[in-house]
């Protein structure tokens, strides 16, 4: 039998952080976090206590929740 390697491929996003969110939707420092606590909002802890978005995830987000289309 011949030995067979397999390789692990990792996704990863393109993740953005509160001032990129904020500057992406529109929404500014004192209302985003509406957006952000909303239930299902896609979000990460990057494990320094800092939360990371997915910029993909959100744009589906806003456009299945809102009448907000990015197209």
């Amino acid at each position: 039998m011949a030995n067979v390697i397999k390789e692990e491929i990792l996704f990863f996003p393109d993740l953005l952080n509160n001032t990129q969110l904020q500057k992406m939707t529109g929404y500014n420092k004192d209302n985003y976090s509406d957006l952000v606590n909303m239930r299902g909002f896609p979000k990460f802890d990057d494990g320094s206590g800092r939360t990371k978005y997915p910029r993909d995830g959100v744009r589906q987000f806003i456009k299945a929740h809102t009448e907000y289309n990015f197209d």
